[in-house]
């Protein structure tokens, strides 16, 4: 048995003594690195435990990137080291005793992966303590700012010769490596010679006993650097263990859920949270946050948010002067008969005398082609069930543009809303493929643009040479569209680009044949753009969130003056661009008649009520259907005096409810009241100013004049009359799985961000959720330690 002392040996080799392998430690590794004072029973200093544990995570780090034949030095290197550093060449560094005592470090024995401890003088404990972080620290730094060399992939596997120039190979056994600096023997295999010779206990040995020399060696500097920042942290925190925060902490609070908001947003699985090399990047960023485990996110601060949100929501709906909610359904395909349909609810909540519009995601599901019917009714009554009944609130209408859901949407016995902005763009299409085919002007003119964009897409040279007309005009330097302008929306984006650099175009077309554009061909683009633009302004207006139900026929009027405008002026021109695009404007006109889709629109008694009780179209005739104003107009009349009614009803009916003396309705008199509220909307002198202002403003100001009809007005103006909302939820599209939906409500509660508040926090982590048992860290640093030792 050898004992630690502290007076030196005569000679570093003794010729006459054998090596004598000491026993193995039988305490656990954090022991590992301390100076042997076992005899005395003295415990290793509380600042080294954060040493030790990061230099054994870095051993890990270095060694999982190697490749097998990095970690291992062949026999002609292990004869070519011993032959060029024979024994009498050995120099004794300076800060080492003059006679240092013989010792093995052992990193690997013949039962397994196993570290044995060394003997250590005064040294040595310099080494193992603090003091050797901060060297390792500070010659790292400084390293790292003469020069940051990094080995190229052909120089990779000098990395073990660089760690074997500081060992003597095979003095006296093949399986022991003597250290040049401190003498101290290291075994590197089994001396039956079964196991390879590994460079992992040499890299070993220099972590713990000569970190500088690590340091300079270049294929570790930037690794070197992140560790050395660790134990900087370690230093800094407190002298034995880390110091964190605890469960309460402000800062724990605001770091959980920020972490929880980031697992939220990103759509990642809550798992990421448990992966070493996430937990080690924030152990670095925030030494002081013991971020929690998985199982905190997905059972406590998940649900915890979801519930966060869910209140706010129901804290806005319960607001709402309406006994309604609309809804716009809508969906995506996951696959060929696969697929995921969301319900997004809009309301108008009274907030302290001020309406707001809300709108709130409150159902994402797949769902197959076999059961989408059953899918969507069994969503609409799931919300009422879970959203709308404990607040008595109904489903009023639903806006949707696929076919499917708009049948059982009519089937439900709801009022469906259809997209005026989907319709359009389906009468555009039909109408741009039928030009397509029968006009050869047009048609020609299209077949050339695409040319044009190929042509700047494959050669750089075009680009360049562009760029150089653009600044020669002082022109902004504009790119074409980086894809083919196939749909209209595209091949007006086009057009007005070429338009509005004409003059740098004109000249750059001149020198290709195959690309030229006559004068003709630019008053035709002139004549196409002055046609698609009208359309494109429409759909912009009715796809605001400010939008409403009012505004819809109006559009639809103003479209269909414009087109007939521009067809009359094309007509009295005489020349042949005109000539060509008057056949596009006429089947324009014809289809904005006689389109099927449109003809519904305004049929539809939603946007006749809608219209009528907007202030500034309530005279308008365009309401009506051209056949017979003036019974239209009574039509609309009747169903305001109806609808106004049953509000009034309602409200008596809700009332008694309440009370303990029911009176019986009179409905003569809830006629009475009705007529009379309607006869003093109409005659009601409208302040010119507020005409262009949202029609809430005038309604809300109105509700205790006209108690009943305003309600009825707010049912109509909280409704979208798109599926602009839509794109909400199609944002995430792509990170929602269908497992995921099963199992938590995070697409939910990534689409609802904006009902989340600043001053929400998650709960604190229990005991349970907070991290891993002390005793199952050193299990993982015990197996840490064995790999490196491998």
């Amino acid at each position: 048995m050898r004992h630690s002392s502290n007076s030196p040996k005569e000679a570093p080799f003794p010729e006459n003594e054998d090596l004598e392998l000491p026993m193995p430690l039988e305490q656990s590794p954090q022991a590992l690195g301390t100076s042997r004072r076992e005899e005395s029973h003295t415990s290793p200093p509380t600042s080294l435990v954060p040493l030790q544990d990061l230099l054994g995570e870095l051993c890990s780090l270095m060694l999982e990137t190697e490749s097998p034949d990095e970690q291992h030095c062949s026999s002609q290197e292990r004869d070519v080291l011993c032959h060029t550093n024979p024994q009498d060449e050995v120099s004794v560094s300076p800060t080492q005793p003059k006679a240092a005592a013989p010792s093995v470090s052992y990193h690997g024995g013949d039962a397994g992966p196993m570290l044995y401890p060394t003997s250590a003088g005064p040294s040595n404990a310099t080494f193992l303590g603090l003091q050797s972080a901060q060297a390792l620290l500070r010659s790292t730094l400084e390293s790292l700012a003469e020069s940051s060399q990094i080995l190229q992939p052909n120089e990779r596997r000098n990395r073990s010769n660089l760690l074997l120039q500081n060992f003597i190979m095979g003095v006296r056994r093949k399986n022991v490596a003597v250290c040049k600096s401190c003498h101290k023997q290291v075994k590197i295999g089994r001396e039956d010679g079964l196991a390879k010779l590994g460079a992992a206990p040499l890299l070993v040995h220099l972590l713990f006993y000569h970190p500088v020399i690590v340091s300079k060696i270049p294929t570790f500097q930037k690794r070197i650097a992140w560790a050395a920042a660790q134990l900087q942290t370690a230093d800094e925190a407190s002298v034995g263990e880390r110091a964190h925060w605890g469960p309460t902490h402000p800062m724990v609070a605001l770091l959980n859920t920020e972490c929880t908001l980031m697992l939220v947003d990103g759509m990642f699985a809550c798992k990421v949270v448990d992966k070493l090399c996430f937990r080690t990047y924030v152990s670095l960023l925030v030494p002081k946050w013991k971020m929690p485990q998985e199982r905190f996110f997905s059972k406590q601060a998940m649900p915890a948010l979801d519930k966060h949100i869910g209140d706010a929501i129901n804290r806005e709906l319960s607001k709402s002067p309406c006994p309604v909610v609309h809804f716009t359904i809508d969906g995506w395909a996951s696959g060929p008969t696969t697929g995921y349909i969301f319900l997004i609810a809009h309301w108008v909540a009274d907030n302290d005398g001020v309406l707001c519009r809300h709108q709130a995601a409150l159902a994402i599901r797949d769902m197959k082609q076999s059961n989408f019917t059953e899918v969507i009714s069994s969503n609409l009554i799931t919300v009422r069930a879970n959203w709308l009944h404990r607040l008595r609130l109904e489903i009023g209408y639903v806006v949707a543009d696929n076919s499917t859901i708009t049948k059982e949407v009519k089937d439900s016995c709801l009022g469906h809303v259809p997209p005026l902005d989907h319709c359009l763009n389906v009468l555009l299409r039909v109408v741009m493929a039928k030009v397509a085919v029968e006009d050869t002007a047009i048609a020609k003119l299209l077949h050339t643009l695409r040319d044009i964009c190929r042509h700047f897409q494959q050669s750089q040279t075009a680009t360049c040479l562009l760029c150089e007309l653009h600044s020669k005009h002082d022109l902004p330097h504009e790119k074409l569209l980086q894809e083919l302008p196939t749909t209209w929306q595209a091949i007006l984006r086009m057009l007005q680009c070429l338009l509005a650099q004409e003059r740098v175009f004109r000249p750059f077309l001149k020198e290709h044949t195959d690309l030229r554009l006559t004068a003709a061909d630019w008053k035709l683009m002139h004549h196409l753009t002055h046609l698609l633009k009208p359309f494109d302004d429409t759909i912009t207006m009715v796809r605001k969130k400010t939008a409403n139900l009012g505004q819809i026929l109006h559009q639809l009027y103003l479209l269909g003056s414009g087109i007939k405008g521009c067809l009359q002026q094309l007509q009295r021109l005489k020349d042949a661009a005109a000539d060509a695009a008057v056949p596009f404007a006429s089947e324009l006109m014809q289809s904005l008649e006689n389109s099927k889709h449109l003809r519904l629109i305004r049929e539809n008694t939603l946007y006749q009520n809608a219209t009528f009780l907007h202030p500034q179209f309530r005279e308008c005739v365009f309401i009506y259907p051209k056949e017979d104003v003036e019974r239209g107009r009574e039509c609309v009349r009747e169903r305001m005096i109806l609808l106004t009614k049953e509000e009034y009803l309602r409200k008596l009916s809700s009332g008694h409810a309440t009370s303990s003396s029911p009176r019986r309705t009179d409905p003569s008199k809830a006629t009475e009241v009705a007529r009379k509220e309607l006869e003093s909307y109409l005659q009601d002198e409208i302040d010119p100013t507020q005409l262009n202002l949202d029609p809430l403003v005038y309604w809300n100001a109105k509700r205790h004049t006209w108690p009943s009809l305003s309600v009825v007005a707010l049912q109509y103006f909280s409704c979208p009359p798109t599926t602009v909302y839509s794109e909400m939820v199609f944002n995430i599209s792509s990170c929602i799985q269908s497992d995921k939906l099963e199992r938590d409500n995070s697409a939910l509660i990534s689409v609802n961000r904006d009902w989340r508040s600043a001053e929400f926090r998650v709960p604190p982590a229990t005991a349970e959720t907070m991290g891993a048992h002390p005793s199952t860290e050193g299990k993982e640093m015990e197996s840490l330690l064995a790999r490196v030792a491998d």
